[in-house]
């Protein structure tokens, strides 16, 4: 899009061609950063503890299983064995990563980390802006072979080719047929991405949550829903990694609200 159809367009067509190149350019400025904080960011790992829960050394056998009570409404709390604690609610602990993160969304393979607590933001960021970027991208490929044809129908030569035909038969052509056609692939997946997320976020869910249909059995015990739990996980100032110096290990801020039934 950037080499052919755009630069074309800046050109020939003012000033279409002049407003996506910004918009293309502000949502690159938007699209990079986010993946890059995304896949550098801590995404909210818990630290491991180096001794298991003074409960579990005193009874080996104990089930690694407790209910606790949130806003109300039961929740299954799991120990992790390789962590040696008591994972906070919502927190999963990662296969691939080796990690136990706080409201654990998935692995993202294209991040090369993990999608939680911490780096959420940066991630719908990304997708969400990928989105735009690649619908602009189809737009400014169709507006190409419009205005090109327009030209070629307002030249009025004796060519005995229609407008569109002469169209087709330039070499940019068949560039910007690819060009369309991986970015209507791409906006598929990031499109369908992005409403997928903005469901979650509505209802107050995770991808794994979802996956593992934690809330099918037991009621989800967080009350924010809609625009309200939107805001919270777009809006709400990014909480303080756990890695870092000075941080003194569970409980977190999720557990103060939390009674255990077991």
């Amino acid at each position: 899009m950037v080499s052919v159809s755009l630069p074309w367009l800046v050109v020939h067509w003012v000033p279409g061609g002049c407003i996506a190149l910004v918009i293309s350019l502000v949502l690159g400025f938007v699209m990079i950063p986010s993946f890059l904080s995304a896949a550098t960011s801590d995404p909210g790992i818990i630290p491991r503890s180096d001794e298991h829960a003074e409960e579990i050394k005193s009874d080996p056998s104990r089930i690694r299983e407790r209910t606790l009570l949130i806003n109300g409404k039961p929740y299954r709390n799991r120990y992790c064995e390789t962590c040696r604690i008591w994972r906070p609610p919502r927190a999963s602990h990662c296969s691939t990563c080796n990690n136990c993160v706080e409201r654990f969304d998935h692995h993202c393979p294209y991040l090369g980390n993990c999608v939680g607590r911490r780096n959420y933001r940066a991630f719908y960021a990304f997708v969400f802006s990928a989105a735009l970027q690649t619908l602009l991208a189809i737009l400014v490929c169709v507006a190409f072979l419009v205005v090109r044809t327009q030209r070629f129908a307002e030249a009025g030569d004796d060519s005995s080719d229609s407008p569109f035909l002469r169209t087709l038969r330039s070499w940019q052509t068949p560039i910007v047929f690819i060009l369309a056609g991986y970015c209507f692939l791409a906006f598929l997946f990031t499109g369908t991405l992005s409403a997928f997320h903005v469901y979650l976020m509505s209802i107050n869910s995770t991808t794994a949550e979802k996956v593992k249909k934690t809330f099918k059995e037991l009621a989800n015990p967080f009350p924010e829903r809609g625009w309200r739990s939107m805001r919270i996980l777009l809006l709400s100032k990014k909480p303080r990694s756990k890695l870092k110096k000075g941080y003194e290990g569970p409980p977190t801020d999720f557990d103060m609200t939390s009674v255990i039934i077991e």
